[in-house]
């Protein structure tokens, strides 16, 4: 049931994400957006939790990794849409994507293949656990995405954990929770980041769970940028 809730919910932000990407082709401001974004949730009967219900980031606020949606409106640059929700007793879901509107800088590009090579290198690292039926701990694979990073002289942009269990809370774990094994059937959240303070951000995030025979699980993750015409 838990599982199953979790992918409906991952399947509908998936299908939120798709529409608010088409509204960014106008000047639609991140509050309007977020508004929209919300809008789409009551229509599929799920909710949001917390303040704020959802991040939309446009320009340089995708540097703050709490940002509260502002009338701020974009012609060209960065988008972060961090969308969580979850049916009525049901599980979350929890994902994000970046996005640019119009041409990206060479130096953007850049720091958005690192962002997603540490995701895969966590990715990696969790899947040869796998393969000897050994659960890791979130704080392990923490540790291959901040390792990876810190090579790319990027370390001390990776400013919040690399993931976080997903319960009938968006955040489920606590401080002792990070560094428990992962439990079987339980999805968890893998949100690698990159920030430069007033000037850009970026944050991939996918959800995944381990079933009981070890196989590894994942919602759609980001490979390639986003572009917004």
């Amino acid at each position: 049931m838990m599982i199953e809730s979790h992918k409906k919910a991952a399947a509908f932000l998936i299908e939120i994400k798709n529409k608010a990407a088409e509204k960014l082709k106008n000047r639609i401001s991140e509050r309007n957006l977020a508004k929209f974004i919300l809008s789409e949730y009551k229509k599929r009967k799920i909710k949001s939790s917390g303040k704020p219900k959802v991040i939309v980031a446009f320009g340089k606020n995708t540097s703050e990794i709490h940002h509260f949606p502002k009338n701020d409106r974009l012609a060209e640059g960065p988008v972060i849409l961090d969308l969580w929700a979850k049916q009525k007793n049901g599980c979350f879901a929890d994902l994000t994507w970046t996005l640019y509107k119009g041409n990206p800088s060479k130096s953007f590009e850049s720091a958005f293949k690192t962002a997603v090579e540490a995701r895969n290198k966590a990715l990696s690292f969790l899947k040869k656990c796998l393969k000897k039926k050994y659960l890791p701990t979130m704080v392990e694979i923490d540790s291959i995405a901040r390792s990876y990073l810190a090579e790319k002289r990027l370390g001390y942009a990776f400013m919040h954990r690399v993931g976080h269990m997903l319960w009938k809370k968006v955040h489920a774990d606590n401080k002792k929770g990070y560094y428990e094994r992962l439990r079987l059937n339980v999805p968890y959240a893998l949100e690698p980041g990159i920030y430069f303070k007033g000037k850009f951000g970026i944050r991939i995030e996918n959800d995944f769970w381990i079933d009981e025979h070890f196989k590894l699980h994942l919602t759609e993750i980001q490979n390639k940028l986003l572009l917004v015409s």
